[in-house]
């Protein structure tokens, strides 16, 4: 058992490697050393985790540029949240890349150290996903599951656990409720309720979401296809939450 977990460690820590910003962390080699060793269903729970996290940055990049023009930033409220002071110059750092979306900042520190660590608890709920649902079939539904969680746990408020604002009980529990992974990505939809004042959030992000997605033009999709469609996973998946 203590093998296997170390495949899965190790495997993650590699797929965290690859990350934009993450290349030249030092990680201990003689973890990384046993790479040839790994296969890939030891792989998945990392890959798709990393998978969450890029489509989160790419919806994010996607909403940047768009916030940028005719003054967008300052007249959207959805966007007012996802600023770092009352001026709204910008969107923040923390929302724009893969790595900071898994609370990991500069080389050896944790960008939410202040209330826990998101990549070992995120990490506990790709396992339990993939535990249950070995078939690669499943991975949109638990990729789905992945942004929601690090999309929560980013807006929440710091003071709240790590363990709270990623829903993890929830998680584990939506798991057990069905051998179908519909049914418990369902499950998790339906239970992993956040605070009124961040639904309310929800429900004005999740439109603006779907505006700009109405409104793309055919040239700009064709040259930011994946970041669209990002984008559209993660518009999807909200409007699937808030249905309940």
């Amino acid at each position: 058992m203590s093998h296997i977990a170390g495949q899965l460690y190790t495997a993650y820590c590699q797929e965290l490697l690859k990350l934009p910003g993450c290349e030249n962390w030092r990680i201990k080699t003689s973890l990384l050393a046993r790479s040839t060793s790994i296969s890939d269903q030891d792989r998945r729970p990392a890959i798709l985790i990393c998978d969450a996290a890029r489509r989160l940055e790419d919806s994010f990049q996607i909403l940047k540029d768009w916030s940028e023009r005719e003054s967008r930033l300052q007249t959207e409220e959805a966007l007012g949240s996802l600023c770092k002071n009352r001026e709204r110059k910008q969107i923040a750092e923390g929302f724009l890349h893969a790595k900071s979306w898994l609370g990991l900042g500069n080389e050896g520190k944790d960008l939410h150290s202040t209330y826990g660590f998101i990549p070992t608890a995120i990490f506990a709920s790709a396992l339990a996903w993939t535990d249950r649902f070995p078939d690669c079939s499943a991975n949109k539904e638990i990729v789905r599951v992945l942004m929601l969680q690090l999309l929560f746990a980013n807006l929440h408020e710091r003071s709240d656990s790590v363990l709270k604002v990623l829903f993890m009980k929830e998680s584990v529990a939506a798991t057990q409720f069905s051998g179908h992974v519909q049914g418990a990505l369902w499950r998790f939809m339906r239970t992993a309720r956040c605070k009124w004042d961040l639904m309310e959030w929800l429900q004005k992000f999740e439109y603006l979401l779907t505006r700009i997605l109405d409104t793309v033009s055919s040239n700009e999709l064709k040259q930011n296809v994946q970041q669209y469609e990002s984008l559209t996973t993660l518009r999807d998946s909200l409007s699937l939450y808030l249905s309940f």
